[in-house]
């Protein structure tokens, strides 16, 4: 299923602006009750992890440096109830890495516990990470065809440092949209997940690429469960030049997000309205009542059509695919260690 549509409007409100020049390459950021935590995206030769806390008017108060933690390319930050931060060293555009890490921060320290990961099928490039509420990450990978992978760990990121394998749970397809933002690169922009949330009661999850975000109910605890469920519920975002960093507030009311580059605000979004269940047309009331009387079942009445529709589905999926090779631009793919991937390597606009 390609997920598009027409989005819910959202004017956001401007929490506060980032002035200070540290922080000018945000790809993760965390909001907690007294303001935010900032992760700037991977550096080559930085030796160790730095997270910078924020009051609510973005003023730098403290940085947290983890000098056990020597990340590769970090890209997205998570923060669980209990306050422990979660940091995802998952970026890796050349798709070399034989295992990516998650480096866990419990309140109250600056020395954490790194898991080390690996996928079933390969590298793959990630700029997504969430924490389901039973410890076990999530990393949703950044696709230039649009079609995410959602990878879990096979079990929770508890107790000393570990090499865990990560087990395949389905994929998000996106759609191009026509959301204004993003680096130059087209629609691809709106292709490419960079940042994700869970809502503090972890009953709502949020995805966004450059250009859009896309919320999806969670029961269960689930959270892979519910990015593969149904259909979501979106909103444009449209304006952030190099958009990477989503979060929900403290409360769960709204989602906050932030552009790298100095002089970004960070945004307030009000989440789409839950849409109604849709009523039944009369003509669906009348085959419902035709199954009925004639004792057939509606997987029988309906295979064909369903087989129709994944023909038809398979065939828009191949064209996105096309579309994001033809856009690909020259060099895709290459970087040095813990660089920038290709994106952020063309001229913003």
């Amino acid at each position: 299923m390609l997920l598009g549509g027409s989005p819910a409007s959202a004017a956001p409100a401007t929490a506060c602006v980032i002035s200070d020049p540290r922080l000018d390459e945000l790809s993760g950021l965390a909001a907690t009750p007294t303001g935010y935590v900032g992760l700037n995206d991977g550096k080559f030769g930085t030796s160790v992890l730095r997270l910078f806390v924020l009051d609510r008017a973005c003023n730098v108060t403290r940085v947290i440096t983890d000098r056990g933690f020597d990340p590769l390319d970090p890209e997205d930050l998570a923060r669980t109830a209990d306050g422990t931060l979660w940091v995802a060293d998952i970026g890796d555009n050349n798709r070399e890495r034989a295992t990516v890490a998650i480096d866990r921060l419990p309140p109250g320290t600056s020395h954490g516990t790194t898991y080390r990961l690996t996928y079933p099928d390969g590298a793959h490039d990630a700029e997504a990470l969430l924490i389901q509420p039973d410890g076990r990450a999530v990393i949703v990978t950044k696709a230039l065809s649009g079609v995410a992978a959602i990878f879990v760990s096979t079990r929770p990121l508890t107790g000393p440092p570990a090499t865990l394998p990560l087990r395949a749970a389905g994929s998000v397809s996106l759609s191009a949209t026509s959301t204004a933002g993003g680096p130059d690169v087209g629609s691809l922009a709106s292709l490419l997940v960079t940042g994700a949330a869970l809502a503090p009661s972890g009953r709502q999850v949020v995805l966004r690429t450059y250009t859009d975000a896309y919320e999806w109910d969670v029961r269960g605890g689930d959270v892979a469960a519910a990015l593969t469920a149904g259909p979501p519920r979106r909103i444009a975002l449209p304006g952030e030049p190099q958009g990477e960093s989503i979060s929900f507030t403290a409360d769960g009311t709204a989602y906050l997000t932030v552009s790298e580059g100095l002089g970004q605000p960070i945004r307030r979004w009000t989440p789409a309205p839950r849409p109604l269940p849709p009523m039944p047309s009369a003509a669906a009331r009348a085959r419902s009542d035709a199954t009925k009387s004639s004792g057939l079942s509606p997987l029988m009445i309906g295979g064909a059509a369903g087989l129709g529709m994944a023909l038809l589905l398979a065939g828009l999926v191949g064209a996105v695919r096309g579309r994001a090779r033809r856009r690909q631009p020259h060099g895709a793919g290459r970087r040095s260690r813990g660089r920038r991937s290709y994106a952020r390597r063309l001229p913003r606009p």
